[in-house]
């Protein structure tokens, strides 16, 4: 048997970038949905997930502003999910100016 490795087709990166954007509004739709429902953690966890996209796309500005207002809204009980946040954050220190 003789494997073959398969390249991407041109243009994969026009793909890349669709999926990202795709992903960036799933992410944001999982916030609005946190945000009516009350589930805070649940906006929280989405919210540092759109961070971490938004940096592979080079436009995390927005992102950590919301990732910010969510994180100011916790309390500071320990969970994962804000430590994770208040890491995001203070990595990002200058966006947030």
């Amino acid at each position: 048997m003789v494997r073959r490795r398969i390249s991407a087709p041109s243009g994969s990166g026009v793909l890349a970038g669709w999926r990202r954007r795709r992903s960036g509004r799933r992410f944001q739709q999982a916030i609005n949905l946190g945000r009516k429902s009350g589930a805070l953690g649940f906006a929280l966890r989405a919210a540092a997930s759109r961070v971490k996209l938004a940096r592979k796309i080079g436009n995390p500005e927005l992102a950590l502003a919301e990732l910010k207002d969510f994180s100011d809204r916790c309390d500071g009980s320990g969970s994962t999910d804000i430590a994770a946040a208040h890491d995001s954050l203070t990595s990002d220190r200058t966006h947030l100016k």
